[in-house]
């Protein structure tokens, strides 16, 4: 027996729109969300706050005056700023942006205690504000009112620390381990500092308590990066001991731009004891091999590694570091790593690409450490790696392409060269978790291939001139006959000569084709995450609907205020029913909009049911229509509804399993 599902989506939108009319002008307040907190972009930044659309009806020219009131929830009107006139010309419509909108500098504050810390430290304070607009004429004839938009004002984020990571052990023969955290962006007029501290932290205590009552092992606060390597002069750091560490950043004025008072969340770490590995216990590297030319800068490292009984749960610390010239194996491991993990496997595979150049050497090492006490069980040898002079660039591994012939990029370190491409269609079993596949399983006859290009000549289609390096860029000539949603997978091969012997293969990359992605094009993103539950009664356990396909299509609601009955039994003539809505089915109409039906996007959810789709988006979303009439007729008896029309989109599951959500998704140009 088939079950049937219900399936709900959640999705958050932001969007604000005013309309007011008075006189002889139209207005629409177009304010963002979450604005710049800082002056600075408020006076020079068009885009820090929104602007304000005037329709002028008359098409006359004359002068205006705005006057605005901004007030903060739970303090009241903060301040209140008037405009210099501002002449409208005879143009239809006329914007004007913030910059002359709102002037908070020449602003008058109502709250003294609130101008004194917006004065000292040059941005607004976080909270939800509140902004109305008065327009009048330079008669003080009042043009337009109430033209009001919330927004909220939220400090940039804090520094996040990223190296070393949380609950990290430094190796014992790093003496002068290197600090990073991501940078505070504020505007040129702000001079930022940030403060590094580190602390031992003691028997019984929290890191929070440690970071608060302790003595700095270490402190700087002089440091104008985000970089930070632990100085020579310093106190040791010992090994056994833990650690807390934390970033502040404060301006210029010893104040903190950003959120939780600038400081960041607090991480520790461990320096080794030291301690060597037993011989039987050393781990053993898998891939890639040593000395190998990996054809990727995403690579899967894996390693065998049987622990004790006794050593307890284990987890692995793989570190990846470029070698410099002249370095030794054993010296370059210590380098800054452009990988540093910890992970309970026995593999790892980055998820964004490793930046690798074919003409350096890299470096890898895997330290298994116990999972509660950090104690080093046991490292591996260290083994090095090379990028092969041959890696294709675009399309990247699993992106989607909108067209059917679509650009293909890759590059290759050495003299002149040709090449064949091969897209294809696997038809065999992939029996892989993430779809990629083998050599032999590409070769396979049974996959089709859907197109192939030999003895493309690299130096003639190359995107650089620089000796020693090609970097084709190769658009088919033809279209390739994919088929929505569906998956391809491409190579190519290279060659000496033309019709020559191939000489290297790239790696098997795969990619979608979707065509209502419209790659860059796009001004519209929605997130969200789709559940399942089933559809008998009393089951309200959810489940997130993963690895489905779904797409965003245009749809026309009508809900409906009136609803008719024309003709039919006398009892039912001109009956009205209680309001609904339904989906106009303009496919019967001879005025069927253009954008009906249409799909924009398409996609598919992730392991946690978690959507995302980006795409161009034209028309205003919402009510279009706010006295819509549709009527239909069947038979003898006919009916008609009347009420609002809107534009919406839907998302729709393509699995006849579960039934699509039916909610209204509505995202305006622009819009994420």
């Amino acid at each position: 027996m088939k079950k049937s599902y219900l399936l709900f989506a959640f999705i958050i939108t932001i969007s604000y729109l005013y309309q007011s009319f008075a006189q002889n002008i139209n207005v629409t307040l177009t304010v963002n969300p979450y604005p710049s907190p800082f002056i600075n972009d408020w006076e020079n930044n068009p885009s820090a706050f929104g602007s304000l659309t005037i329709f002028n009806n008359n098409r006359t020219g004359f002068k205006i005056i705005i006057k605005a009131s901004v007030a903060l929830h739970g303090m009241g009107e903060v301040l209140t700023s008037v405009t210099k006139p501002i002449q409208l010309n005879e143009q239809p419509v006329q914007i004007i942006n913030n910059t002359k909108l709102i002037s908070i500098a020449d602003a008058s504050f109502k709250n003294n205690d609130y101008k004194q810390k917006v004065q000292q430290c040059g941005r607004l304070l976080e909270g939800i504000y509140t902004a109305c607009l008065t327009i009048e004429n330079v008669n003080g004839a009042v043009l337009a009112s109430n033209i009001c938009s919330d927004f909220t004002i939220l400090y940039p984020s804090a520094p996040q620390l990223i190296f070393p990571v949380n609950q990290d052990s430094i190796d014992s023969n790093n003496d002068y381990p290197t600090f990073q955290w991501t940078p505070v962006i504020v505007p040129p007029a702000f001079k930022i500092k940030y403060t590094i501290r580190i602390v031992e932290v003691l028997q019984g205590q929290t890191p929070s308590q440690a970071i608060s009552a302790n003595v700095p092992v270490y402190e700087n606060n002089q440091l104008i990066t985000n970089v930070f390597t632990y100085p020579i002069d310093a106190f040791p750091l010992e090994a056994g001991k833990k650690y807390a560490w934390q970033v502040q950043c404060l301006d210029q004025y010893g104040l903190p731009p950003t959120q939780n008072q600038g400081r960041s969340e607090i991480f520790t770490f461990v320096r080794k004891k030291g301690s060597l590995p037993l011989a039987q216990n050393l781990i053993s590297l898998d891939s890639p091999m040593d000395n190998e030319a990996i054809k990727t800068n995403t690579p899967k490292f894996s390693w065998s590694f049987t622990p004790l009984i006794h050593y307890g749960n284990t987890k692995y610390n793989i570190r990846v570091v470029k070698v410099l010239p002249n370095q030794s194996l054993e010296t370059a491991i210590h380098n800054y790593p452009i990988l540093n993990q910890t992970t309970t496997s026995k593999y790892y595979q980055p998820s964004q690409p490793l930046p690798l150049n074919a003409s350096d050497t890299y470096a890898w090492q895997i330290y298994a450490l116990n999972s509660v006490s950090n104690d080093t069980i046991a490292k591996s040898e260290i083994r090095k790696f090379t990028l092969f002079n041959f890696i294709l660039l675009m399309p990247s591994n699993n992106a989607v392409v909108n067209n059917k012939r679509p650009t293909f990029q890759w590059a290759f370190y050495g003299n002149k060269k040709y090449y064949d491409l091969v897209v294809k269609q696997i038809q065999v079993n992939l029996n892989s978790p993430n779809d990629s596949i083998s050599e032999d399983i590409f070769k396979d006859p049974y996959n089709l291939i859907v197109y192939q290009k030999q003895d493309i000549d690299g130096a003639a289609i190359s995107s650089v001139n620089q000796q020693g390096l090609e970097v084709p860029v190769f658009k088919p000539e033809v279209d390739i006959p994919m088929q929505e949603a569906k998956s391809y997978y491409w190579q190519v091969s290279v060659k000496d000569q033309p019709y020559g012997t191939v000489t290297g293969k790239s790696e098997i990359r795969k990619f979608v084709f979707n065509p209502y992605q419209p790659g860059y094009a796009t001004n519209c993103t929605v997130s969200g995450k789709l559940h399942y539950q089933f559809a008998k009664p009393g089951e309200y356990i959810m489940w997130p609907l993963k690895n489905v396909n779904v797409k965003f299509v245009v749809k026309y609601i009508l809900k409906y205020t009136s609803y008719t009955t024309i003709g039919g039994p006398g009892a039912y003539n001109g009956h009205t029913s209680p309001q609904g809505e339904f989906e106009v089915p303009f496919e019967e109409s001879a005025n069927c909009p253009t954008d009906y039906n249409k799909t924009v996007a398409t996609g598919t959810t992730d392991e946690q049911g978690n959507f995302s789709f980006s795409f161009w988006n034209s028309a205003p979303m919402g009510v279009i229509n706010n006295n819509f009439t549709w009527s239909e007729v069947g038979g003898s008896i006919g009916y008609t509804y009347s009420g609002k029309l809107y534009r919406v989109i839907r998302l729709i599951v393509q699995n006849p399993y579960y039934t699509s959500p039916d909610e209204d998704i509505i995202v305006q140009p622009g819009e994420n």
